[in-house]
């Protein structure tokens, strides 16, 4: 299996989907069944036409979805061995069932996911199919979701093929993560809740400055972090401890961190911007060397805050400022010099901005995360108004990160 993940399709990974079985057991326990709680497969469970557990299916942290099967007042209909060597003396049944039903049945609903998006991993198969699944039986003893939405039973709930399609052709939205002492902490939805991913990344110096971006083009977000004293950047593309893959030098010591896709070439690279000057200095290379853009926005020596997004959804990335005095945003179009093409207040100051595509609708948006209390304020749109979105993630004291960090 670890085999078909790490080449099948290509390097993608093939999908493994499989039948969590019909003992009704705790497949993870005493390592019941290694097979369907392997975290390389994605587990299926059983549920019925009356979207209630099966009460044959196996359970246990490691289910991912369930689809229908029998158990309920109906069985799945399908092909048979033709005449009276199947399950009915015909060539088709309707009685098929057990997990061994709802499997395929899943798989189908994969299959059809990657002919909607065949360039997903295999991993980002098993997310679309979790995210967007129904949740069932809610509030029942078996219908119990953890915070992260989450039934040993049901997984992330039964699977949904028409969302599992439109989820796999608009991919997810950016979402928060935080940074803490050398640790990183990413969601993977914005709305209340625990990370879904935990790692830690460089020495966690206090001068360190965390940053994130799709460095190898792949459509997932990934850690960074940029040493001050020495101008160095430090580039991760797994969200996993370990190494960094890339590290070099850019630019004098002192600068802010930046990154960015500075030239819609569907890769984020860095930048640094010196307060000192107002100057801004782009690479769209992850190398060392001169900066391939030069420009100056704002005022010199200023406390004002860089934020980096797509505005206008042209797919360029694009430069602007956050005042915390005031809570007013200064956003540009183009990574030139000149005033601001977007002005506007939001919020009362004194908060940390960020910036992501938080609906999905191609353009990036700010938002701003309150320090003390650990409660984002996420805007869909660059105007005044009330924020669209609020929910609280982590303790606080952290610095704030946004990305698409499942990568669709």
């Amino acid at each position: 299996m670890d085999y078909c993940a790490t080449n099948g399709r290509g390097g993608k990974g093939t999908v493994i989907f499989f039948a969590a079985g019909n003992s009704n057991f705790n497949i993870d326990l005493n390592n019941n069944d290694s097979y369907s709680s392997y975290p390389g497969v994605v587990a299926v469970a059983a549920s019925t036409n009356l979207d209630k557990k099966a009460s044959y299916s196996s359970f246990g942290p490691s289910i991912s979805i369930c689809a229908p099967s029998n158990g309920g007042t109906l069985g799945i209909t399908t092909t048979d061995l033709t005449g009276s060597g199947g399950y009915s003396a015909g060539n088709f049944t309707n009685g098929f069932g057990g997990t061994s039903s709802a499997c395929p049945l899943a798989t189908g609903v994969g299959a059809l996911v990657l002919s909607a998006n065949p360039n997903l991993t295999w991993r980002q198969v098993k997310s679309v199919l979790e995210q967007s699944a129904d949740k069932i039986d809610v509030g029942s003893s078996f219908g119990q979701y953890d915070a992260l939405g989450h039934s040993i039973y049901y997984g992330y709930g039964r699977v949904n093929a028409q969302r599992a399609v439109a989820l796999a052709l608009a991919g997810g939205p950016d979402t928060p993560g935080l940074y803490a002492s050398g640790t990183y902490f990413l969601r993977n939805s914005n709305s209340n809740g625990p990370a879904n991913a935990a790692f830690s990344f460089g020495p966690g110096a206090p001068t360190l400055k965390p940053l994130s971006g799709d460095w190898d083009g792949n459509g997932t977000s990934t850690a960074g972090v940029y040493d001050p004293a020495t101008a160095t950047f430090f580039l991760k593309n797994s969200n996993a401890p370990g190494a960094a893959d890339l590290a070099f030098s850019f630019g004098a010591p002192g600068g802010v961190p930046l990154a960015g896709d500075w030239n819609n070439d569907n890769t984020d690279t860095i930048g640094v911007y010196v307060p000192a000057t107002g100057a801004f200095f782009l690479k769209n290379t992850n190398a060392p060397g001169s900066a391939d853009v030069v420009f100056s926005f704002g005022p010199t020596s200023s406390t004002l805050v860089p934020v980096v997004g797509d505005w206008n959804g042209d797919g360029t990335d694009t430069v602007g400022f956050y005042d915390p005095a005031t809570g007013a945003f200064f956003l540009k179009n183009a990574n030139s010099n000149g005033p601001a093409d977007v002005a506007f207040t939001f919020g009362v100051g004194g908060a940390a901005p960020i910036a992501g595509d938080w609906n999905n609708d191609g353009a990036d948006s700010v938002a701003l995360y309150d320090t003390p209390t650990g409660a984002f304020f996420l805007k869909n749109a660059n105007a005044p108004g009330p924020a669209d979105a609020v929910f609280t993630f982590g303790a606080g004291n952290a610095t704030p990160l946004a990305g698409n960090w499942d990568g669709f």
